[in-house]
């Protein structure tokens, strides 16, 4: 857990200017009502920014995020991430 905390902490340094954009008609959702976890996949826009290494970066990734719905609050269990196009 903590090497994906500091790796998450390094991405947010590196980029501290970021935006995001769903794109809505490439979202799709699978449920399994017998574990209550749904992955949901698709695409996203992306910019990222770091003035002070005077950087950009921007292109489209494609997603998936599975969540657990079996206990009182929905837990994130997975998210992984690809960039497609820069």
């Amino acid at each position: 857990m903590n090497q994906i905390i500091a790796q998450k902490r390094t991405y947010l340094t590196r980029w501290p200017i970021r935006s995001y954009r769903l794109l809505t008609d490439t979202v799709t959702h699978q449920c399994n009502q017998t574990n209550m976890i749904c992955q949901s996949m698709g695409t996203l826009e992306f910019d990222a920014q770091s003035p002070e290494r005077k950087a950009a970066s921007h292109g489209k990734a494609s997603f998936v995020l599975s969540v657990d719905f079996s206990g009182n609050t929905p837990q994130i269990t997975s998210e992984n991430s690809q960039v497609i196009s820069r």
